[in-house]
């Protein structure tokens, strides 16, 4: 991962201690809770990343097809997005109604998918 990935990632988890600790003590259950959001952070940052990059990609195209296929990658990060913040929702809706294995279910997938998305994201222009 290059220097320039370093200053968003660290912007990613500077937003994620101060979920934690700004303007409150942080316990067990509210430390689970913020892990339980953070795939949306990462699915968030990869989306943007790879936005950038296909934005830029598109502007610099040759040809219509290369732009279409810009925009329907991008639209494919916001699926893979939208997939992930439903998929913590309901892991955090588990987690609320104290079930003990089902918040698990749902956050595998969320964040394995958000980590996904963040390495192709690296290098969504390259993608076309």
């Amino acid at each position: 991962m290059g220097s320039e990935f370093l200053l968003p990632g660290t912007v990613v988890a500077f937003k994620f201690l101060l979920r934690l600790f700004l303007n409150q003590e942080v316990d067990k259950v509210k430390f689970q809770q913020a892990l339980l959001q953070f795939p949306i952070d990462l699915a968030f940052l990869a989306f943007s990343f790879a936005t950038a990059s296909l934005i830029t990609a598109a502007a610099i195209a040759k040809t219509k097809v290369e732009g279409e296929a810009s925009l329907s990658l991008i639209l494919i990060f916001l699926l893979v997005t939208t997939v992930v913040i439903v998929f913590c929702s309901f892991a955090n809706k588990a987690f609320v109604r104290d079930e003990n294995r089902l918040p698990y279910l749902f956050l595998i997938p969320s964040y394995f998918l958000s980590i996904i998305v963040l390495f192709i994201s690296f290098r969504a222009g390259a993608l076309l």
